[in-house]
């Protein structure tokens, strides 16, 4: 028979197993596809980039030839550039606010440990803008696709006052729903 202890155990145990699950399903790695979190306030939207550096560059690694390098600046000054890739409404006024690239294997953010410096590297990406209106950003236009003819699928969660949404665009589909 199970004591009061043994239940508490038994489910802190449930628990946490059940969170690493969620936590590892929700990071799998296939290439083509990525994922991006959108939370929209009051005066600003924030999307959260989460891609295998394939997508972007066609390599899973530090670069090692003038060309990888080349590509790779290429991407991060692409991705730097966040005005071109999310496009909103000009009545919501929303300009780019700041952008923050992680990506170890590119010596962006911090330093990759060891077991991070395998062939499937990914780059987050975190953009923030600066809106007057966000109720009239009800769509934006994503340049993801454009940008890196490598990505074929954005799986998307937004949330914001109104609620939750989940969303999948896969090429060539580029109109990210915000506002319901």
């Amino acid at each position: 028979m199970m004591t009061k202890r043994s239940v508490r155990r038994t489910a802190g145990v449930c628990l946490a197993l059940g969170t690493a699950l969620a936590h590892a399903h929700g990071t799998a790695h296939q290439h083509g596809v990525a994922k991006l979190d959108v939370a929209v306030e009051s005066n600003r939207v924030t999307f959260e980039l989460d891609t295998p550096l394939d997508n972007l560059i066609g390599i899973e690694r530090a670069p090692r030839n003038d060309a990888e390098r080349k590509r790779a600046d290429a991407a991060v000054a692409t991705l730097r550039d966040a005005a071109k890739l999310f496009g909103f409404d000009p009545a919501a006024q929303c300009r780019q606010q700041d952008v923050e690239l992680t990506a170890p294997v590119l010596g962006l953010g911090a330093a990759a440990a060891p077991s991070e410096q395998g062939e499937h590297a990914d780059l987050e990406g975190r953009f923030v803008f600066a809106c007057a209106d966000t109720a009239r950003a009800s769509q934006v236009d994503i340049g993801l696709f454009k940008a890196f003819p490598k990505l074929q699928q954005l799986d998307v969660q937004v949330a914001g006052p109104h609620g939750q949404s989940r969303q999948t665009l896969k090429r060539p589909a580029n109109k990210l729903t915000l506002v319901k």
